[in-house]
């Protein structure tokens, strides 16, 4: 069965790369433009293999959401994007399971992570 990938990005361009990389890998993904989106997503289909959430989106900010997941779903792992500061790297990292990522961030760097975590073979 195919690992299953929630992917919360309020970009298009970004969002279509990441579904274009998951597929690649042989992933499914399911994808959500805001926070709102992405919570109810979760409720209604998770629990997912992956969370790959964006820091800054609409409605509910990526920190809170990726809170509010790993609430319900203590195993899958988190993965945050953000162009911003060390602060929210610490933030992130205060939540088990999770990966902060700085933008712009290359596939290899994504890769190990996914190999760490067992999504991928390694």
């Amino acid at each position: 069965m195919a690992k299953r990938v929630l992917i919360v990005e309020d970009e298009a361009s970004v969002l279509e790369v990441f579904e274009e990389f998951f597929k690649i890998l042989g992933m499914e993904t399911t994808s959500a433009r805001d926070g709102e989106e992405g919570l109810r997503i979760f409720l209604e289909e998770g629990p997912f293999d992956l969370y790959l959430i964006d820091l800054k989106i609409p409605k509910i900010e990526g920190l809170v959401l990726a809170n509010k997941i790993r609430e319900k779903d203590p195993e899958g792992p988190i993965f945050v994007f953000s162009g911003m500061p060390q602060l929210d790297k610490e933030k992130i990292e205060k939540i088990p399971k999770s990966v902060y990522f700085k933008k712009p961030v290359t596939f290899k760097e994504i890769s190990e992570y996914l190999k760490k975590f067992n999504l991928i073979d390694g």
